[in-house]
């Protein structure tokens, strides 16, 4: 990635009115045949064989990082924290260049993610909603999730687009990392290429795969928040209630 195009995604989500984004990321099981000694590996908290595509999404709905493979028993946060884009952000000098003054805090390129993930200075979560939440904390947090909506829609666009990653694989599990990632190179083109998907693409995709969710409401990872990372966000939380 080089300025020009780190600087269309951060006008992308600015437009959406959250500065300084490179992506929203997130996590969508896709079910999968795996070999009986690997099954126990792909069984999700649903109760069925799943492999992880976690995807970093620009406000146009397109994929600009995937990794795909991960066992169905794998939390999105372990997986991110363990992939060569997290790598990125932390040793690449080009986001920290691109840094900019919010509400007099420096703030690097950041993504956004959902209570699934860990919050650092380089990816924002939202504050766990509790009763008589501060108004400002619900500004930032609608924010927040209208934005890391594009993810969402991405994924609903895929399996409209590709009825298999909805209904899941019987090939191989080589085969599968292979179909998935040209199923997402495809989408991106398509989407280039302005592709019209009907809503009832979308509808159909939804019902067949609603009784195979997984809970939508995450566990908050809370770990080891540095004053650093709670710094950034406080940051936003002050610009969204200018």
């Amino acid at each position: 990635m080089n300025e020009i195009q780190l600087r269309e995604y951060l006008n992308g989500f600015e437009s959406l009115g959250f500065p300084q984004v490179l992506g929203a990321i997130d996590g969508c099981h896709i079910e999968v045949h795996p070999t009986a000694e690997d099954a126990m590996d792909y069984y999700n908290d649903k109760g069925w064989y799943s492999t992880v595509l976690l995807a970093l999404v620009d406000a146009r709905c397109r994929f600009i990082y995937i990794n795909v493979g991960s066992p169905g028993s794998c939390n999105d946060s372990s997986i991110f924290e363990s992939s060569s884009l997290k790598c990125q952000l932390v040793q690449s000098s080009l986001f920290n260049d691109m840094s900019r003054q919010i509400s007099s805090v420096n703030v690097p390129v950041v993504l956004l993610g959902d209570s699934a993930f860990k919050l650092d200075e380089h990816l924002l979560k939202p504050y766990p909603f509790r009763k008589n939440q501060p108004l400002n904390e619900k500004k930032y947090n609608n924010a927040l999730s209208k934005c890391h909506r594009v993810v969402e829609t991405a994924f609903d666009h895929l399996k409209a687009r590709f009825r298999r990653v909805g209904k899941g694989f019987e090939n191989h599990m080589a085969n599968t990392k292979a179909v998935i990632k040209a199923c997402c190179v495809l989408h991106n083109f398509l989407n280039e290429e302005k592709d019209e998907i009907t809503e009832r693409w979308i509808a159909t995709q939804q019902i067949e795969n609603q009784s195979r969710q997984l809970p939508e409401n995450e566990p908050n990872i809370p770990g080891n928040v540095s004053p650093r990372a709670e710094e950034i966000r406080q940051a936003f939380v002050s610009y969204f209630v200018l």
